[in-house]
């Protein structure tokens, strides 16, 4: 999966916050290499977040109560 397709419309403004984290880590924001390796890390923190919550039990959860559930509530 591409960068584009995995972050959509929103793909500048991710790689932005990204590099601005890599930054406040000491990362160089211009290394490619890591910043690949500072959104791997909060990537893998984002899905340890989701698999110790035992409020979730499987994708309707997710769903149900995020943004999506904050999309369909206002259509």
């Amino acid at each position: 999966m591409t960068w584009r397709t995995f972050a959509g419309g929103d793909a500048d403004l991710y790689a932005s916050l990204i590099r601005c984290r890599c930054t406040e880590d000491g990362i160089a924001a211009n290394d490619g290499r890591g910043v690949v390796q500072e959104f791997h890390r909060h990537l893998h923190r984002g899905v340890g977040y989701l698999a110790g919550d035992r409020g979730i039990s499987g994708v309707d959860d997710l769903i149900g109560g995020g943004v999506c559930g904050a999309v369909g509530a206002a259509s």
